[in-house]
Parts: C-alpha cells; structure tokens; sequence
C-alpha cells in the first residue's frame, strides 16, 4: 500500500507539473508580439481566465492603472467592472490578504508593478476545492503580476507611439 500511495503521488505531481508548465508557457504567450489585433482587453481577459483556472479559482479581477486610481478593467465571476480601488503602498510586491470589504469575494491580491509603478492590481477568489492556496500557486500568482506588468506597459509604449505617429501625419498632411 505505501508503494502504491507514493507511485499515485508521485502521478499526481508529474500531473500538476505538467500543468503549471504549460500555464507558464501560454502566460507567456500572452504579452508576445503585442503591437497586434489582438486588443490588451482581450489579452487580459485570457490571461486572468487563464490563471483563475489553472489555481482553481472561483474568480478573479484585473485592475489597471487610469491617472492615480486603479480600475477594475477585467473580471471573471469577480468584482464588478468600474470598480476603484487606490494604488497599493506596499515596500514589496508580495501578495496579500484583501482587506474586510473584499475578504468574502477574494482570497489573494497581488500588485503589478513595472520599476516601481504600480500599473496593475490582481485579485483572485478563494479556491473551488480546497481551503488554501499553496506557496507555488502564490508563485503563479507572481508571475502572472509579472506577465499582466509588462502587457500593460508594452500596450502603453504602443500607444504612446500610435498617438505620436497620428500627430506626425496630421502634422504632415497639413504643411502638404
């Protein structure tokens, strides 16, 4: 019996293994070649659909920055869209406990942050079939923070720089 329990746990892994890599490589996936048709919306909405599954999530949101509050842009069984919430003043990015007003909806909230701005807020619901989330699942949470900085400052530089080509052409056009 303790062989055959250690060859079914040691299935199990190789199972959740195999599951957590091919999360990581499709989160990857998400943030390449971005300048492209698929809109930062969309992307987001994979990504966050993405996560709350591979954690077992019952939900979860993604809040970006929009001047100095953060704004709940994307939600799966979550928070609802348009819902503001401060930037975070935290000295790591470490995830968190949401604070009362949220604790019944969401288990984990992790800021994202490019340098030391913080663009980005990601929450996520408690777990379908478990009581706790576990020290990898809040590692995939990391990276997912990680992933959802940098589409959202790489969206931000493309548009930046499809505002500045606009006014080069307008700005052409009218000296023609």
């Amino acid at each position: 019996t303790h062989s055959l329990y250690g060859l079914v746990g040691e299935i199990l892994s190789q199972l959740l293994s195999k599951r957590e890599s091919e999360y990581r490589h499709q989160l990857r996936h998400l943030g390449q070649n971005l300048p492209s048709e698929i809109s930062l919306q969309t992307r987001l909405e994979d990504g966050l659909k993405l996560l709350c599954q591979i954690l077992g999530a019952t939900g979860g949101f993604i809040a970006t920055r929009q001047s100095d509050l953060l704004v709940v842009t994307v939600s799966f069984r979550s928070i609802s869209l348009g819902e503001k919430f401060a930037p975070i003043e935290l000295t790591s990015d470490d995830a968190y406990k949401p604070s009362t007003e949220y604790a019944d909806t969401l288990a984990w909230m992790m800021p994202a942050f490019k340098d030391t701005e913080q663009l980005a807020l990601i929450g996520i619901g408690h777990p379908m079939d478990r009581h706790h989330y576990s020290a990898n699942d809040l590692d995939l949470l990391a990276e997912a923070a990680n992933r959802v900085a940098l589409i959202v400052a790489l969206a931000e530089v493309h548009s930046g720089k499809t505002n500045h080509q606009k006014n080069l052409q307008s700005e052409s056009d009218s000296l023609i």
